[in-house]
């Protein structure tokens, strides 16, 4: 039917545009709301415009009821007094009326099955129009996180990880040189202990090579006497 083709066709260009790009998930939102509202306020005129086609037909039916009522009565007047051919003029009136009414009590009835229709259809998007409201909040906060989430995604993406391995290769560097550091602080650490040693051995070599030397040359090494102490 007609009156409800913007039920069929509420996802209208803009709308799915909104949809394909989703760049502003309210607006789009808000956008399909109004489109909802739209086609409820062209649903609630189309159906005010039926039940007054009703009403109209109503009016018609109570008339052609009345007319009815009034030429069968004029007929019974008419075979009371006589007037056989009068009565048949009547009862033809009648008749003819009654075909009226029985068309006007058939579109009567087209009317109450198109409104029954068009009230569910009003309920149901009422109902919808209600939902698209109470979840909007909700679909635009999960609108923005798949979003965000997108984007973030496609940076991780868009980076071959490079700058990073570079990052961590000198830090791995600074470690190195840090530790090679501790192992030099420590073999400072015994350098003492180490020179003295050393000292003690080159001292022993040169005595030895001193005796040798004496002895070489027939001079014994006679230990030097102690000096007089003074009176």
């Amino acid at each position: 039917m007609k009156f409800f083709s913007r039920i069929r066709d509420i996802v209208s260009s803009n709308v799915n545009s909104a949809l394909d790009k989703l760049e502003d998930p309210q607006k789009m939102i808000k956008l399909m709301i109004d489109e909802m509202g739209d086609t409820l306020v062209e649903a609630r005129t189309s159906l005010a415009a039926t039940m007054a086609s009703r009403k109209r037909c109503e009016s018609e039916k109570k008339v052609l009821d009345e007319s009815i009522i009034r030429w069968e009565n004029r007929a019974s007047m008419a075979v009371e007094k006589g007037l056989d051919d009068l009565a048949r003029e009547a009862l033809s009136e009648k008749k003819n009326l009654l075909a009226k009414e029985d068309a006007i009590a058939k579109e009567l009835a087209t009317y109450e099955s198109i409104i029954s229709s068009k009230q569910e259809q009003i309920s149901k998007l009422e109902t919808k129009l209600q939902e698209m409201k109470d979840k909007s909040n909700t679909i635009t906060a999960r609108a923005q996180n798949a979003e965000e989430k997108i984007k973030t995604e496609k940076k991780i993406n868009e980076t071959d990880g490079s700058e990073i391995i570079r990052k961590f290769q000198e830090f791995e560097n600074k470690v190195d040189k840090l530790e090679a550091e501790a192992e030099m602080t420590s073999f400072h650490g015994s350098e003492t202990s180490e020179s003295k040693f050393t000292a003690m051995e080159q001292d022993s070599q040169i005595e030895a090579e001193l005796a040798a030397l004496k002895s070489k040359m027939g001079k014994n090494s006679v230990p030097a006497k102690p000096a007089k102490e003074s009176k």
